[in-house]
């Protein structure tokens, strides 16, 4: 837990506002023994992957049009 913790918080220090945020706020909810946050903690996975996915790679032009 505070892996994943510190890594959002490098996240956040790094400018990745959303992902770090999912990072910090998800471990927390492993601390309660309720099922939901683990089904939680693994939303906040999967939001993490989809925010990985969605979010164009540095090295690529932009598109036409910007820039």
């Amino acid at each position: 837990m505070l892996g994943i913790a510190g890594v959002g918080v490098v996240t956040l220090r790094a400018g990745e506002d959303q992902l770090g945020g999912v990072l910090v706020l998800a471990p927390p909810l492993m601390l309660v023994g309720w099922i939901a946050s683990w089904l939680m903690l693994g939303l906040g996975w999967t939001l993490v992957g989809y925010a990985l996915l969605i979010r164009p790679n540095p090295g690529d032009p932009l598109p036409a049009g910007r820039g």
